[in-house]
Parts: C-alpha cells; structure tokens; sequence
C-alpha cells in the first residue's frame, strides 16, 4: 500500500474497523434470527398443544378446549372422549371476500393433518411442508423447519398425534415470518447508515491519533535531516517515559556521540592540514637551496661528478614539486576559496606557457572563450596538473589537444590526450590520493599521485565535477566542468 506509514496506520485501522463491525452486524442478525425463531416455535407449541390434548381425548381438561386455534368451533366438544378426533383439527372454510394477504396468512397458519399414510386428512391435496419431517413426526419426532411458500418464509412445527398411547397422524402447523424478516432489513438499514458514519468518524478519530502518536516520529525525522557537519546540535524533547520517550533519548545521545567524535576529527584534520602547510612551507627554503647548490656543482663539474649532481637536482625538482602539491591540498582542504566570474581563456594560456607544451607543437588548442565562476589560481594549477599528466603518458609524436566547450549549465576544460591510456579497474581510483596505476613505477615518472586528487577538490570547490575516461592503447580524456560565469 502507498503513501506515507501514518496514512497505511490509518486505512489499516479503518479496515480492521470495517471488518469487525460486518462480523459483529452479521453476528447479531443471526443471533437474533435465532432468538426470533425460538419465540416462534415457543408459539406454534402454545398454538397446537391444546388442540394436540383434545385430540388425545383430554379436551375438557385443555386450555382451549374444542375451539380451535383461530378462533373457531370445531366439530364440537368431545364429551368423554368420544367423537372423531380430526375433528379437533378442522378450520372455518377461507371467506371468499378475504384478499389476497389474508388468504395467504391463513393458508399458512391453517393446520395440515396427515394419516399414517402421509395422506392430508382434512384437505385433499395438500401436501406435507416437508416430507422428511413429515416422516420423522410418524416415528414419533417433533421437529421444526424453515420453508419457503409463495417467495416467503415459513416456519413450521410437524408433531405426532396420539390416541390413547397410538400414534394416529401427524399434525404440521406453520408461521409466517414477515416479522423476522422486517426486522432484519430494518437492522440492515440501520448498518447500512451506521457504518458509513462511524468509518467517517473513525477515520477522522484514527487520523488525529495516529499524528499525534507519530508526532515523536516527525520531531525525530525533522531533527535527523536538519544534522549536517555544520550543524550537530540538533535535539529533540524528550516527553514521557514510553518507548518513544526511549527513543529520543537514545537519538539525542546518538547526536552528542556524533558532535564529540566530529570535533575530535576536525581538530584532528586541522592539526593535520596546518603540519602539512607548514611542513611544506618550511621546506620550499632548503630544497631551493639544495636545488642551487647541485645546479651551480653539475655545471663546475663535469663527468661523473656532475651526473651526480644532476640526479641531485633531479630529486630536488621532484620533492619541491610534491610539497607544491602539498600546499595546494592544504588550501584546497580548508573548503572555501572566491570565485569570481571571468574568462577562462587567460587561466588556460597562463597554464600551457608553464608546461611548455606549446612550444614543441604537440599541444593543439581548440579554445572557446567561455565565462566561468572560477579561483584562477587553483584552476591553473588544475590545468597544468593535467597537462602534465597528458605530457608524461603520451609518447613523441602523440597528440595532446586543450578542449573547451559549455554543456549542461558547465564549463568543461578537456585535455585528450592519444597516450597509452587507463585500465578500466582503475579509473574509480584516480582521484585517491597518492594512488598510481603502476605502484612500481619510480617517481621520477610516475609522478606523486596527488595531482588527479587535486583536480577533483578544485572541480568540488568550484560547485563542478571532474570526470576521466580512458581507453588502453587509445588514449585518455580528462575534464573540469565549472559554473558558467
């Protein structure tokens, strides 16, 4: 089922509703069919037992003696016994001015007598209400059964009749029962209005408890999604002491777990970047000096000894290139730079000139000059990381190009690049920093795996994304999307 646990809550409950008033409506129709019949066959007892006496030659003593059970005379009292007993039984012909109703009623409370034989006694033609009961009663049953006659029901009584000890006959006495049936369909109509009104008033009831039991929920829902890590002192109020009560109070704990163990990893992170910012700055002054020294000591000395200071350089040029990149991280890892709307044109050419790829030819621009929210500083040294990269795994006579285009609300910067390219299992890593493709590459070309790890910080400060794409023996492409200026 749809829609929100509060709304299911409710339906579930309206259902649930629904359900037990229909059992409990069905439930109280038959008990008091049930109750109704036994009432009507106390009557159809009261009715033919005077009559069943007389019959048995004890008129005199009986209740109504030789009247019978509408009022009329039979064939008159039984002094002693004597007489045919039938005639205890026998009705006043049907007037024929009666309508059609009262025909009806009195052709169904008229009694039916039947000889051992099962044939009607008073009656020619008439047949049993029922046969089986009609058999029972000969074996000296009484029973009742339910009947239909002319669309209606009928209840019906069948008795034996004794003489002196013998069973004679069979007596079958019936009773409309309109009653019962305007009674059920008056209960119908008052379910049928009632159930509607208390499903209303039960949903409204079940709506207005069910929010107020899921209130907690909703408090505990709006306090979840107002935590961020700039704001962990959400809380919510804790009120009684049920399992809700439980629950703000283990959330809450949750929250100042969360707010201490953020605090602790900030400090922690801040002590970090601020070692790293200072470490790297503290070093640009000795790997400057090393770097002149080994300059100055391959150019007096050559031979051997000057290789030797060449490798020196060497490793000078790649460590100041590691704390650069290291101090840009500590910049970029402290979340907030100024963008400023402005052409990127500038920032790219700025970026190749350092590389020195245009110089050789191998670099082709296909330039744009597109506006863009940009740092300058940062995208340059993004740019230039990628060109680097690009220059590093592109063989002599390869082709770099410098791609700029606006797609999807972005300014994409693209370096491609016809280089050996990436295997597919590790692009999802590039951008971890010092991850390398070949861990057992030297660093004097593989690089210190921090730039593609500094690309996309740059990509997230300025509200974009970076995306790599690559192609073993095809190439790579890499792209800075930024917000259009």
């Amino acid at each position: 089922m749809a829609g929100s646990f509060k709304t299911r809550l409710t339906l579930w409950n309206i259902v649930i509703l629904f359900v037990s008033m229909v059992v409990l409506a069905t439930f109280v129709a038959v008990a008091t069919r049930q109750q109704a019949l036994v009432g009507i066959d106390r009557d159809l007892r009261d009715r033919v037992s005077p009559i069943m006496r007389a019959a048995e030659g004890r008129g005199e003593q009986g209740g109504f003696g030789g009247q019978n059970i509408f009022g009329g005379i039979g064939g008159g009292p039984d002094q002693g016994g004597r007489g045919r007993w039938i005639d205890r039984f026998r009705q006043p012909p049907i007037p024929e001015a009666a309508d059609e109703e009262t025909k009806k009623i009195v052709a169904v409370r008229r009694p039916r007598v039947f000889g051992l034989d099962g044939v009607s006694l008073l009656e020619a033609g008439v047949e049993p209400w029922d046969q089986d009961l009609l058999k029972a009663s000969l074996r000296g049953e009484v029973g009742f059964v339910t009947v239909q006659f002319e669309g209606e029901d009928v209840r019906v009584l069948s008795a034996p009749v004794r003489r002196r000890g013998e069973i004679v006959g069979v007596v079958q006495l019936g009773s409309e029962l309109r009653s019962i049936a305007a009674l059920q369909r008056a209960q119908m109509g008052v379910f049928m209005v009632l159930v509607p009104a208390t499903l209303l008033l039960a949903s409204l009831g079940a709506w207005f408890l069910t929010r107020r039991a899921l209130k907690p929920i909703e408090d505990l829902t709006v306090a979840a999604r107002g935590i961020s890590a700039a704001n962990m002192n959400q809380r919510i109020a804790v009120e009684g002491d049920d399992e809700f009560g439980d629950l703000a109070e283990e959330f809450n704990g949750m929250v100042g777990r969360l707010h201490n163990s953020f605090e602790k990893q900030q400090a922690l992170l801040e002590a970090q970047k601020q070692f790293t910012a200072d470490a790297s700055h503290e070093l640009r002054t000795p790997l400057t000096r090393i770097k002149l020294v080994s300059s100055s000591g391959r150019e007096e000395n050559p031979g051997e000894v000057g290789e030797r200071f060449g490798v020196i350089e060497g490793a000078a040029d790649h460590m100041a290139g590691l704390v650069d990149q290291l101090l840009t991280l500590a910049r970029t890892d402290g979340g907030k730079v100024e963008l400023k709307a402005m052409s990127v044109t500038a920032v790219l050419a700025k970026a190749v000139a350092l590389t020195g790829l245009g110089e050789d030819g191998r670099l082709k621009l296909e330039l744009k000059d597109k506006r863009a929210m940009i740092e300058p500083g940062l995208l340059e040294r993004a740019v230039v990381n990628l060109l680097s990269n690009a220059e590093r795994h592109t063989p002599e006579g390869g082709d770099i190009r410098l791609v700029t285009e606006e797609r999807d609300g972005l300014v994409w910067i693209e370096v491609r690049d016809s280089g050996e390219g990436i295997p597919a299992e590790h692009l999802p890593n590039l951008t971890k920093r010092f991850y390398r493709v070949d861990s057992a590459r030297g660093t004097g070309t593989g690089g210190t795996g921090l730039g593609l790890a500094i690309v996309d910080q740059i990509a997230r400060l300025h509200g974009g994304r970076f995306e790599i794409t690559s192609e073993v023996g095809v190439g790579t492409v890499a792209r800075i999307g930024v917000l259009v200026g």
